[in-house]
């Protein structure tokens, strides 16, 4: 029964610390897109793309408004989430690089990755199951723009998108909520959880004819747990450090 209860907790831990990883890395595209509302703007045929990205920047900008669009590439062993944003705000995306307002020139990017022909500052978050990079708004053109979505803040949506409909442009204020990509631990360790404490009541009852001749002998309850936490933690703490050391 010991080797049952030590396989469930290390079984627990292990479900616990690939949960961690996981949402530990879904954390960073959940900090950049949860204060945000998706709009669709729809381009014209005869609007090249620089001049339609130059109309929305320079109208935004007038407004101290910004704007990103998104684009994920899938070609490489993860997905890889580009974002192309304004510059005229310091607040927009928060996140963690050693330029921390997020202002990013034509020549430069924040990046996990380190693209060639920029001048690239790293973007300090897990890039375990995806890569993400930051890039000039002008840098979109190279993308098919003729029905996109696009990320603004929340508190402005309805005002950002009004000045872009101004321009000659059709906007769609998109109803869809925000996903997170996180796993919830209570649902995906249920089982570990109560196969853990079952085997801790089997554990119990399998010792419980030598808890009575120990009581008999003189121990007193609180001796009996001491001695039980004794065995039980050095293989409990042995198969925590395994894990986490594995996990590392």
């Amino acid at each position: 029964m010991k080797k049952l209860m030590t396989m469930s907790f290390i079984i627990l831990f292990s479900v616990l610390a690939v949960l961690s990883c996981i949402n530990f890395s879904y954390n960073a595209l959940e900090t950049i897109e949860n204060d945000k509302q998706t709009i669709t703007i729809e381009k014209p045929e005869d609007i090249t793309n620089e001049k339609f990205l130059e109309d929305i920047d320079k109208a935004l900008g007038e407004n101290n408004a910004d704007i990103m669009y998104r684009y994920v590439d899938v070609t490489g062993k993860k997905p890889h989430y580009i974002y192309f944003k304004t510059n005229h705000t310091n607040n927009f995306i928060h996140g963690a690089s050693l330029k921390s307002d997020f202002q990013i020139s034509e020549e430069e990017c924040i990046s996990t990755l380190t693209p060639m022909g920029y001048e690239v500052y790293p973007l300090y978050v897990s890039s375990v199951f995806q890569d993400i990079s930051f890039y000039n708004w002008a840098d979109a053109a190279k993308y098919d723009l003729s029905s996109c979505t696009y990320y603004v803040k929340n508190d402005v949506c309805s005002e950002s998108a009004g000045i872009i409909s101004q321009l000659g442009y059709h906007v769609i204020i998109n109803t869809n909520v925000f996903l997170s990509g996180k796993m919830p631990v209570l649902l995906f360790s249920f089982i570990p959880i109560f196969l853990l404490i079952m085997s801790m009541v089997f554990y119990v009852l399998a010792n419980g004819k030598r808890n009575v001749i120990k009581k008999m002998d003189g121990y007193t309850l609180k001796s009996i747990l001491l001695d039980e936490i004794k065995v039980c933690g050095v293989n409990f703490i042995g198969s925590f450090l395994i894990v986490e050391l594995t996990g590392a």
